[in-house]
């Protein structure tokens, strides 16, 4: 995310090339390591920035700073200078969930109200490695009966073999993220099959190539 790595720029060192962590069982927690987007079995999606710095740099105006430009463009959306979702209220289009510095690491920890509030966001704050141009989410069976999951090529990720299309069906209950564009994704639950193209970190996390990508997960 750039306009906020700017803050930083004197420090940064590199980006974490590591995977996200937080993952056991059947279920994975978004505890990122890298810049990366989670989508949970509720269609929730949040997004990560983490860098490392090595210079002197205070929590308080590291938070302040996030927040400040997060308010900036929740009020310019029309909902209020405000950084932080309340319960029993509708979610803002972007709030800070997280935002730490710990063992030179800057750990920021995004959430939204749709797919597309995430994808405007990225835009607007130039984060070329969360930048998707589309994000949907639902049932397999939902994006099976509309003819989407028919346009791509599915395979098992333990093997890469190709999915027969009745094993498709068979999987209609399980959770779906269509995406637009290459980026890394995380699921909270297991990955099930994936569309050609797209790569495993673990069980839980994906890259995605440039184009039409599809992620089926439990």
């Amino acid at each position: 995310m750039k306009k906020i790595k700017i803050a930083l720029a004197a420090s940064v060192l590199a980006v974490i090339l590591a995977a996200c962590g937080g993952k056991q069982g059947s279920t994975s927690t978004f505890s990122p390591n890298q810049d990366s987007i989670f989508v949970s079995r509720d269609g929730n999606f949040s997004s990560s920035l983490v860098e490392t710095y090595s210079a002197e740099y205070s929590q308080e105006k590291f938070q302040a700073f996030v927040d400040g430009i997060v308010s900036s463009y929740n009020e310019e959306k029309g909902l209020g200078a405000v950084s932080a979702n309340t319960e029993g209220q509708a979610k803002l289009p972007v709030a800070v969930n997280t935002c730490t510095l710990e063992g030179g690491s800057a750990k920021i920890i995004f959430d939204y109200a749709s797919g597309t509030d995430l994808i405007e966001f990225a835009k607007d704050q130039k984060d070329e490695d969360n930048q998707a141009e589309g994000l949907e989410f639902g049932k397999a069976s939902t994006f099976l009966n509309q003819g989407a999951l028919l346009e791509a090529v599915f395979v098992t990720p333990k093997d890469g073999t190709n999915v027969k299309p009745e094993k498709l069906v068979k999987a209609g209950d399980s959770y779906c993220v269509a995406v637009d564009g290459a980026v890394t994704i995380q699921t909270e639950g297991k990955i099930q099959y994936v569309s050609k193209g797209v790569s495993l970190q673990d069980e839980f996390t994906a890259k995605t190539p440039e184009g039409k990508s599809y992620i089926i997960f439990k």
